[in-house]
């Protein structure tokens, strides 16, 4: 086919057939099975000479010839400035040279050395993808994103989210101020001597109706609740222990 080319693999020197569009790509060799850039077809590249020279002297290449940057995939026009590998001569946009700091040709000399990834240089994913949804617009984000470029919308967490999820968070978020509120009221109506009995039975049946709504607050006020019950417990003990006392003298 007129977009295929021939080349030879590094390690096994096997003759290999590739699509002009896999240059640059890594694909395995079916001799070696060893992993293997696919090279710039050296008919798509300037001579070596001219290309070691306007490298060493920083000038851009222009080729006479469309090819594809095999760094950015993208075709590179006659106008675009160019760059060269010194060693084998294959063609790049000046800046994507300059971005990846070197060739991009599989057993390159030029090749730049391979960085490991820091923990914090790693893309956020989430159930293996590194891309969601946003759950208003549904325009594709980053999995790491908090807030959608498209309709303006912010989460408080980067966990996706589907639109019924979403729904509910907003519901949720709308009325945290009044029941951070109840939960207070609540609390000290059960801690309280004179209103525990009353608390208590208040405070029993709010967290039993409530308890999904005040688990999506801070924990804080979770934690209120439950300390709120157990003191309401041990305070109408303590009065009920008290009154039999009193009407046993």
């Amino acid at each position: 086919m007129a977009n295929e080319f021939s080349f030879q693999c590094p390690n096994c020197q096997k003759e290999l057939v590739a699509p002009i569009e896999l240059v640059g790509v890594a694909a395995e060799c079916p001799g070696c099975k060893q992993q293997v850039r696919v090279p710039a077809p050296a008919t798509l590249a300037v001579p070596v000479a001219a290309a070691a020279s306007a490298t060493a002297t920083g000038e851009s290449v222009t080729a006479t010839s469309s090819a594809l940057c095999a760094i950015c995939q993208s075709p590179m026009g006659e106008a675009d400035a160019k760059a060269a590998c010194p060693d084998c001569a294959a063609v790049y946009h000046a800046d994507c040279w300059q971005e990846n700091r070197g060739c991009a040709v599989y057993g390159c000399p030029q090749v730049p050395p391979t960085e490991k990834h820091d923990a914090l240089e790693i893309p956020t994913a989430y159930w293996g993808q590194e891309h969601k949804n946003c759950p208003v617009c549904g325009t594709q984000m980053l999995a790491a994103a908090t807030r959608c470029r498209s309709c303006g919308m912010t989460f408080q967490t980067a966990a996706p989210t589907d639109r019924d999820q979403f729904a509910q968070q907003l519901w949720q978020q709308s009325r945290s101020p009044a029941l951070r509120k109840q939960v207070v009221w609540v609390f000290v109506s059960s801690v309280l001597p004179c209103t525990a009995p009353i608390g208590l039975i208040v405070s029993i049946l709010f967290y039993s109706s409530k308890r999904e709504d005040i688990r999506s607050l801070p924990a804080i006020y979770d934690a209120l609740s439950k300390i709120g019950i157990a003191v309401g417990i041990v305070e109408t003990l303590l009065i009920v222990g008290g009154l039999l006392l009193g009407a046993l003298k």
